[in-house]
């Protein structure tokens, strides 16, 4: 009898210590479950679409880069309604987008011979370059086309001068044919690059000497107030 005992409190005990360990070992698989990583992209232009001019300004410097609230932080934005927006936790730019920006346009600026690209001084003939970055998201309002949107508005002045000798809002919007993070940053950079380019042409037409813009950009600025997006 005693020895029909101790046979099942030995079962029941191997059964106790058998569902003990099948639930650690499931719980230990629970916990390896791969979970999304954060990933991190840079946003920069294609530098080997530039093209060397002479050097129309003496000196420039960037002297502000404003970001819109809605968009300064690193999480990629992502607008699914007209008043929806959202934020991707796991996809980011690696540093902030202010500081991007700055790189990217003062680098743009320098090796395209702008101009000499000042960073800790200013001359009396230093002419002083503000951005602004309005909007830099993806637009899913449309599931079939989503878009990757990017405006900028760059000011130009004359350093000690309060009145702006130039002025212009670039966008740009770039569909995209495949949804991913990858996909997404390089439309950024395209359209960075465009912007870029078309900032520093219209910065060579501006006469210096009248301080006036040539008669075809006033009426792009025009042509622009009928269509936000007109490039």
């Amino acid at each position: 009898m005693i020895y029909r005992y101790l046979l099942n409190v030995n079962l029941n005990l191997l059964f106790i210590l058998l569902v003990i360990f099948f639930s650690i070992n499931s719980c230990g698989n629970i916990l390896k479950k791969d979970f999304p990583q954060k990933k991190y992209y840079i946003l920069e232009p294609d530098y080997s679409k530039i093209i060397q001019n002479p050097k129309y300004f003496n000196s420039i410097r960037v002297v502000r880069i404003k970001i819109s609230p809605f968009f300064e932080g690193k999480n990629f934005v992502y607008r699914q309604g007209e008043f929806n927006y959202e934020s991707d936790f796991y996809n980011e730019f690696l540093v902030f987008p202010s500081n991007a920006f700055l790189e990217c346009i003062t680098r743009w600026l320098a090796e395209s011979n702008t101009g000499e690209v000042l960073s800790n001084t200013i001359y009396e003939d230093t002419y002083l370059i503000s951005a602004s970055v309005d909007s830099l998201y993806i637009d899913f309002r449309n599931e079939k086309v989503p878009k990757s949107i990017l405006e900028i508005q760059f000011s130009l002045q004359k350093n000690n001068e309060q009145e702006s000798l130039f002025k212009k809002k670039y966008s740009y919007e770039g569909k995209l044919e495949i949804i991913s993070p990858e996909e997404i940053i390089k439309s950024w950079n395209v359209g960075l690059t465009d912007v870029l380019h078309n900032f520093e042409n219209d910065l060579r037409k501006i006469d210096l000497k009248t301080k006036q813009l040539p008669e075809i950009d006033k009426e792009k600025k025009t042509l622009k107030r009928k269509n936000k997006y007109t490039r």
